[in-house]
């Protein structure tokens, strides 16, 4: 099968190299969690699995477990595990966030962040940092060339990013109190006594 399925990846990229080359940003995107409305695939799998973990099968007007069986099992009712219709606040907003949160949030803005954290670590020689960067960006970027629809798989690069993500905030404010600490050293002793 691994022999098949490269022989006919390969073949496939081969056949049509620009149709291929036309589908990497929308694949890039896609790992993105951003589903563009002219793209070839509109489905998110990250927002659905958003939505299931707010629903059980009586959502869907049949009853029982929320399990994949209603029955006793070895002398267990599994029916007793089953969530009812019923929930609170947290299972309302995971409903409503998987059927309409924003897609590509937080992944595009991390992205962002990141690529200007790679841009920071690069300046500051700074290449265990960089090393990390481009590990989780050939994580996404295998996906993207396998032309992967599924963001989940780009989930641990994300992970990644959100601990990155404070790295070019910090820079600016470290930038903006460095220039406001230049201007205080140029005074001359005469601005000092007049400031006091």
């Amino acid at each position: 099968m691994p022999k098949l399925t490269t022989k006919w990846a390969i073949d496939s990229i081969q056949s049509d190299p620009v149709a291929y080359l036309a589908r990497l940003p929308y694949s890039f995107l896609w790992q993105m969690n951003y589903f563009p409305i002219d793209g070839f695939i509109l489905d998110s799998q990250i927002t659905w699995f958003s939505y299931m973990v707010s629903c059980d099968i009586a959502d869907f007007g049949r009853s029982g477990s929320n399990l994949h069986f209603d029955s006793n099992v070895r002398g267990v009712d599994v029916r007793a595990m089953s969530m009812s219709a019923r929930g609170g606040w947290m299972r309302t907003f995971y409903r409503w966030w998987g059927l309409n949160h924003p897609r590509g949030f937080p992944q595009l803005p991390l992205c962002g962040l990141a690529i200007g954290a790679g841009i920071l670590a690069i300046y500051r020689r700074d290449w265990p940092f960089v090393l990390v960067l481009l590990a989780s960006a050939a994580l996404v970027g295998v996906h993207v060339l396998m032309l992967f629809h599924q963001g989940r798989y780009s989930l641990p690069a994300v992970t990644v990013w959100y601990a990155t993500a404070v790295v070019v905030p910090a820079a600016m404010l470290r930038a903006a109190r460095g220039s406001e600490a230049e201007i205080l050293r140029r005074r001359t002793p005469e601005q000092w006594a007049r400031r006091a």
